[in-house]
């Protein structure tokens, strides 16, 4: 599954969350596509289906996340 994920870099402040930020980012790589009109940072995701339940649930509950959607290809 592919989602696309804004962030907004200055609202995370819980250290769960800028784990999970850290392992999108490092362990899964996210690929930064751009930077929106108010400054929040856009990244795609491509995750195995076994992962897409967890990784959704960190998107709900974690600081920063202004928004995602699975893009459908």
């Amino acid at each position: 599954m592919k989602y696309k994920i804004t962030i907004s870099p200055t609202e995370v402040t819980d250290p769960g969350s800028l784990q999970f930020l850290s392992r999108i980012t490092d362990d899964y790589q996210a690929e930064y596509i751009d930077t929106d009109e108010n400054g929040n940072e856009v990244h795609e995701l491509e995750v195995t289906d076994e992962y897409a339940d967890w990784v959704e649930q960190q998107l709900d509950t974690s600081d920063g996340i202004i928004s995602y959607q699975e893009v459908k290809e």
